[in-house]
């Protein structure tokens, strides 16, 4: 985002015009007319997250859900599927940020689970 202006400003954004205000902070508007359905912008996520019900059964890392239940999960964290042991290795460098955070959430929310229980 740091470049957001820089690009804009060259004009490598083709159909966007950078633009700010005092409310809205910096935004961008179309610099020409938008064909319904056009692309304008393609971009790989920063972040992906699986919902807590499906986490079983969709990937981690490529979120491949063909299937009914995935065994192979992160051993510390328990809650990162994944379809294969390859798609295993190859998140383990990202995971490796989340799985501590994780790993502490859940291990919260089971004694949470449990006091509950004891009320």
């Amino acid at each position: 985002l740091t470049m957001l202006p820089q690009l804009v400003r060259d004009g490598a954004w083709g159909p966007f015009r950078l633009e700010s205000s005092v409310a809205e902070g910096r935004f961008l508007v179309a610099a020409r007319e938008v064909k319904a359905g056009e692309l304008l912008l393609e971009t790989a996520p920063d972040v992906g997250v699986v919902n807590e019900s499906g986490v079983n059964r969709v990937c981690a890392r490529c979120f491949h859900s063909d299937g009914p239940v995935f065994e192979i999960r992160c051993g510390q964290c328990e809650y990162a599927y994944y379809c294969s042991e390859a798609c295993k290795v190859e998140a383990s460098s990202l995971h490796s940020v989340e799985c501590a955070v994780l790993a502490r959430l859940r291990k919260s929310q089971l004694q949470l689970a449990g006091r509950n229980r004891n009320l």
